[in-house]
């Protein structure tokens, strides 16, 4: 029970970490949210709409606060799963964006854990079985290698390679056009029919 304790002590501080750094972050960069709107309005947009800026302000959460104030509001809004507005695909909200691409990474997470732990436990009793022969003595650890990159780097070389080069496996999307990400049946049986896709299928656009 105590370890138990201590390891949701740890989560709890790392999640905490995570959100401090979030916040702070996009504050000690030059620039900020409101301006990165107001490039893509020109300057008749602004000077017809006097108070344009002052709307930006309000939606993003802006005023003359201090940080404190700022990251006591920011924890509170997290913890309600209020995320704000999207600056990127303004005026969406953030829990919109994330929910569109979310079933996509949580069937991407899960094949790639099934494909590790099916290829991991295959390589490991082959290379048990036959000590000493090639898959020991090579396969397993180029393996090992691969599993010390950082896994950024690893995916990107295996985009390089299985994508680009060998065409495996698609680049972009990896689902039918005219589908919207999402739990349902016609999407998840699109995501696994392009998952092991084949050399000679076209890329899906």
């Amino acid at each position: 029970m105590r370890w138990f304790a201590r390891r949701l002590v740890f989560y709890v501080f790392a999640i905490w970490v995570a959100l401090t750094i979030n916040f702070l972050l996009p504050r000690l960069m030059p620039g900020s949210p409101l301006a990165g709107l107001l490039q893509h309005l020109d300057s008749a947009q602004l000077a017809g709409n006097p108070g344009l800026i002052q709307t930006y302000q309000a939606l993003l959460g802006g005023g003359n606060h201090s940080i404190f104030h700022d990251y006591v509001v920011y924890l509170g809004h997290v913890v309600r799963f209020d995320f704000g507005i999207s600056t990127s695909n303004y005026p969406t909200p953030v829990s919109e964006v994330i929910g569109r691409t979310l079933p996509y990474s949580i069937f991407l997470v899960g094949f790639a854990f099934l494909l590790s732990f099916v290829l991991g436990t295959v390589i490991g009793m082959v290379a048990a079985w036959r000590r000493g022969r090639v898959v020991d003595n090579v396969v397993a650890p180029a393996f090992l290698a691969l599993g010390a990159l950082p896994a950024f780097f690893t995916a990107l070389l295996g985009l390089y390679f299985f994508g680009l080069q060998l065409h495996w496996f698609p680049i972009q999307h990896a689902y039918d056009s005219g589908l919207t990400p999402g739990f349902s049946w016609a999407f998840l049986a699109s995501t696994f029919r392009h998952a092991p896709r084949s050399a000679d299928a076209e890329p899906t656009p």
